[in-house]
């Protein structure tokens, strides 16, 4: 287990998350900024509750390990994660390569 993971579990067994919560951790098999979201929030509908999103799609969310593009921002600033760990990692990947006909 990875030592973001690790500490994501310890945080919400010593702050009282939720089944859901819980349940959703032990199915992780790596840390995710979407994971971290809802383990800060302690419940799956509370970041539901303040993006005006249904439970099912931070649910989809935590499937998938990220969250669509324009809700990064405005989960950023609201949680703290930064957006690199909440963006597919397809796409940090992309912004990361050097664009060799512009760096050079």
């Amino acid at each position: 287990m990875d030592k973001k993971l690790e500490a994501l579990n310890k945080y919400a067994l010593e702050n009282g998350a939720t089944l859901a919560v819980m349940n959703a951790l032990l199915d992780a098999t790596a840390y995710s900024g979407i994971l971290e979201v809802v383990v800060k929030a302690g419940s799956l509908q509370a970041p539901a509750d303040k993006l005006g999103v249904t439970y099912q799609a931070v649910q989809q969310w935590l499937r998938s390990g990220w969250v669509p593009l324009a809700r990064i921002p405005e989960i950023e600033s609201i949680y703290g994660v930064p957006r690199t760990e909440l963006m597919n990692p397809k796409y940090a990947a992309a912004l990361a390569a050097p664009n060799f006909s512009y760096d050079v």
